[in-house]
């Protein structure tokens, strides 16, 4: 046999056997990956599972009332001062309060009476619940102290008015112009996403109603304390027990 043709023969051997084990070297691999795809995805399953949690309940009727009555009892004899004040704690799974410290204040006396009344809840929470098990969570209570109790009084009156009778636009304009004021509550963004609903602006609601929720996930409530004179009463609250909805209370 001529030398050309027997180099021809070797080649395609060589050829077919080379091509051979590229597909047997292509099965491996692709059994390879795809058991290791089910190793990551039998790893991560319990970690992309839907958690369900449940934030942590004040034993008492009501936290609003505890905390309003716990700092009217210290600073109804004196003037204080207005002023924003925002305590940061943890609840552990054992219903204890840990860590509180007060963020965003100018004025002392506020940001002491706020943390006393924040501790004094210690032991009184039913614990944050992830999937059935009581776990630590940090969260925040947002606490206001203002003297125009007239001002605020007349804007929630003239919001639900406004509601009522059907001037959504008229109530996005007062909820804007306090912005600023209320930026951190989530009773706020609720409200305005209702408001933006009704004005078939869905972009906003939505963009809202997502802020409201993160909002709600890490603060437990919201309170406004008139500190006009020696007159001190809580005016306003809105607090996660009550589904936000803000109220009087005299």
């Amino acid at each position: 046999m001529p030398k050309t043709v027997l180099i021809i023969l070797n080649f395609e051997r060589a050829f077919s056997g080379l091509f051979l084990f590229l597909v047997y070297l292509e099965k491996k691999i692709m059994k390879t990956n795809l058991a290791m795809v089910c190793l990551v995805l039998l790893f991560l399953s319990p970690l992309t599972a839907q958690i369900k949690q449940t934030p942590a309940t004040f034993k008492n009727e009501s936290l609003a009332k505890f905390l309003s009555e716990d700092i009217l009892s210290r600073i109804k004899d004196i003037d204080v001062p207005n002023g924003k004040v925002t305590v940061s704690f943890t609840i552990t799974k054992d219903g204890e309060v840990v860590d509180p410290f007060p963020e965003n204040f100018k004025e002392r006396i506020l940001a002491l009476n706020a943390l006393l009344a924040v501790q004094a809840t210690s032991k009184l929470w039913n614990p944050t619940l992830s999937n059935g098990v009581a776990i630590d969570k940090k969260y925040k209570i947002f606490f206001s102290f203002i003297e125009d109790v007239e001002k605020v009084e007349l804007e929630f009156q003239g919001i639900e008015a406004y509601m009522n009778s059907g001037k959504y636009k008229k109530v996005l304009r007062l909820l804007e112009r306090n912005n600023l004021q209320y930026s951190n509550s989530s009773t706020y963004f609720s409200k305005r996403a209702e408001v933006k609903k009704k004005l078939n602006d869905y972009v906003g609601f939505k963009k809202d109603s997502i802020k409201a929720q993160e909002l709600k996930n890490e603060v437990l409530g919201e309170l406004t304390i008139i500190t006009k004179g020696k007159i001190k009463r809580v005016v306003s609250i809105g607090v996660v027990e009550t589904k936000d909805v803000i109220r009087n209370q005299n």
